[in-house]
């Protein structure tokens, strides 16, 4: 297979993952930061953003999106410092 065969291959399966995604009102962002929560039942998300090494703000914006759509479960932290505990919603079903 030539590069450019190759380079249109992952261009069709990119649009076809995009699309998928799109049925649950995803993105490819959003599905990884919810990976990283299952493959771990629970994470701070200090630990989602180092683990998909993004910033804590663009990880802190992908899971204020997610909650608002109920796929995630947010506890704050009291004031005193301690970070957002994320897991998944349970009646949630991807």
């Amino acid at each position: 297979m030539t590069f450019d065969a190759l380079n249109a291959l992952h261009a069709r399966l990119r649009r076809l993952r995009d699309n998928c995604l799109a049925e649950f009102g995803l993105t490819h962002a959003q599905l990884r930061v919810i990976a990283v929560i299952h493959h771990m039942k629970w994470a701070e998300l200090s630990f989602v953003a180092r683990t998909l090494d993004l910033s804590r703000q663009a990880v802190h914006r992908l899971v204020r999106r997610l909650e608002a759509k109920r796929y995630l479960i947010v506890e704050r932290g009291d004031g005193t410092g301690r970070p957002l505990v994320l897991s998944l919603d349970p009646l949630r079903k991807i």
